[in-house]
């Protein structure tokens, strides 16, 4: 009895990096028939939990980075909360609400009692979801 040859594990991506197709074939002629159908490069990698985690970049296939954000935070009106370290250039949605945030740091000035839900987008990076309470003085 003879097992399964080993198979070469692939990912394609789009132009950001993206991995829009992930599978497995087992030969490179295969690999090579993939990349020729798709007309999109395809880049070998080991098996992967999910494709959501992960990005293409240059030729290598890399575990998305994540935001260095709590995801609860309590205030008090008057108080200031500031998030920096984000990236340049982040979509902040909040309560329904997008802006795009640039320079890497947002602060937060709240002025009465509230919960907002803050969701960061700024692609390498996986998503994130806060929840921000803002409680009376």
């Amino acid at each position: 009895m003879t097992s399964a040859p080993d198979a070469f594990w692939f990912v394609q991506a789009d132009a950001k990096g993206e991995i829009t197709d992930y599978g497995n074939v087992y030969s490179v002629d295969e690999l090579l028939l993939q990349e020729e159908g798709t007309g999109r490069p395809v880049y070998a990698c080991e098996e992967l939990p999910n494709m959501q985690g992960f990005y293409v970049s240059g030729t290598e296939v890399l575990i998305r980075p994540t935001f260095d954000i709590e995801p609860a935070i309590d205030l008090t009106v008057g108080e200031s909360l500031t998030l920096d370290g984000l990236p340049d250039r982040v979509t902040l949605t909040m309560d329904g609400e997008t802006i795009e945030l640039t320079g890497g740091e947002l602060t937060l000035e709240p002025d009465m009692p509230a919960v907002y839900s803050l969701t960061f987008e700024a692609f390498p990076f996986m998503p994130c979801t806060t929840k921000v309470t803002v409680h009376a003085a």
